[in-house]
């Protein structure tokens, strides 16, 4: 390698150093937000904290072990957080879902659902707040991980290794993608949505530190039924949980109601799996 590409890839290195440091910086941020916008900062830290991931997972070659222990570490910040997301992720299915009617009848069911969900989202955040308050260890996890951040050897980073690593993230989405349409399991249609988000980002995240990929993948209708049929999972647990809060009378049509929902939206993507 000549001393221009050794620059090239040690300017890539940095970019990328630069762009997860930032993102940290932006979770922890998120995560200091207080009142009403809790919930909201939750989510965004969490996205943050994924495209870090991705990033890690990306240069993992180059990177080495060391990646792979701040990887862990992050995954596990975020699985501490994962309640208090799913807890608005369901508040949030459930308004994309009155959104899509004007039957009276369903928006008073979903309206009733929508109370119980808020509820419900209250307690969780109280639970997570008594047990870290004002989400202190986490965003100090957070710092650490930012820190460590710094003794990777960034400047070993190369473009050949990314277009590795990208290539082989595009294909992980492409097999959890026929999976998915041949199974029809919940947790196949899960993984693929997780893949396809993580490939996503990855293009996104190379785009912004000077790579434009041979490797597409920009399919923003996937996305969408990807993200529908979330919604309507999210929802069904919510309504077949034997704790759920939503009256009785409800349930079972709700239940009804979100099952055709979320066939027809499967049904649809099986048609994009055979193609992925």
């Amino acid at each position: 390698m000549n001393a221009r590409s050794e620059d090239a890839s040690s300017d890539l290195g940095v970019a990328l150093h630069g762009i997860a440091d930032d993102q940290l910086s932006r979770a922890n941020h998120y995560l200091g937000w207080q009142g009403g916008h809790r919930h909201k900062g939750v989510h965004q830290a969490r996205k943050s904290i994924r495209r870090v991931r991705s990033i890690l997972a990306l240069a993992r070659t180059a990177l080495g072990p060391g990646a792979e222990a701040l990887t862990y570490l992050l995954s596990e910040i975020n699985q501490g957080l994962s309640r208090t997301r799913d807890a608005q992720a369901l508040v949030e299915a459930i308004d994309h879902l009155s959104a899509q009617t004007h039957d009276r009848k369903w928006l008073a069911i979903l309206g009733r659902a929508r109370r119980n969900a808020v509820t419900a989202r209250h307690d969780v955040l109280r639970e997570a707040l008594a047990a870290d308050p004002d989400l202190l260890q986490a965003r100090g996890m957070l710092m650490q991980t930012k820190a460590a951040l710094e003794d990777l050897p960034w400047d070993a980073v190369t473009r050949q290794e990314l277009e590795a690593a990208f290539s082989l993230s595009r294909e992980k989405t492409r097999r959890a993608a026929k999976k998915a349409g041949k199974t029809g399991d919940d947790e196949d249609w899960h993984r693929w949505r997780r893949k396809a988000r993580r490939q996503s980002q990855q293009q996104r995240i190379l785009a912004e530190a000077g790579i434009e990929s041979s490797v597409k993948y920009d399919d923003k209708d996937i996305a969408t039924l990807l993200g529908k049929q979330q919604d309507c999972s999210l929802l069904l647990e919510f309504c077949q949980s034997g704790h759920s809060p939503i009256r009785w009378t409800d349930r079972n049509q709700l239940n009804h109601y979100v099952e055709k929902k979320l066939a027809l939206l499967r049904k649809e993507l099986a048609k994009h799996s055979v193609n992925a």
